[in-house]
């Protein structure tokens, strides 16, 4: 399987839920949301996954499709949610590396 995380910023989701649950069933998308008090560059990702198939040559472009519609999606919340506000990966990259030690 291979998953793709796309973070989206802060939207204080907690405050959200009935609008976020909303957006989510009609993008048909998952969406993680991050309650906490601490002082993070994002607090909502859009998520996707994809299960690998026998035939490495399908599973390139599934992984490609998966991609883009998973930072589509985060894209498209960022316009919706945060006035249109796309952020740049580099202001994501501290917490997205955390994140990632936490879980290696």
């Amino acid at each position: 399987m291979v998953r793709c995380i796309s973070p989206v910023g802060r939207v204080n989701p907690q405050e959200r839920e009935g609008e976020l649950e909303v957006i989510a069933i009609q993008s048909g998308v998952r969406l993680g949301a991050i309650r906490t008090e601490d002082e993070i560059t994002y607090d909502l990702t859009v998520e996707g996954d994809v299960l690998l198939l026998p035939d490495p040559g399908l599973d390139a472009a599934r992984v490609g499709w998966l991609v883009r519609r998973t930072v589509a999606e985060a894209d498209r919340f960022e316009h919706d949610l945060l006035a249109g506000r796309d952020a740049r990966l580099a202001e994501f990259r501290t917490d997205l590396e955390r994140e990632g030690a936490r879980e290696a």
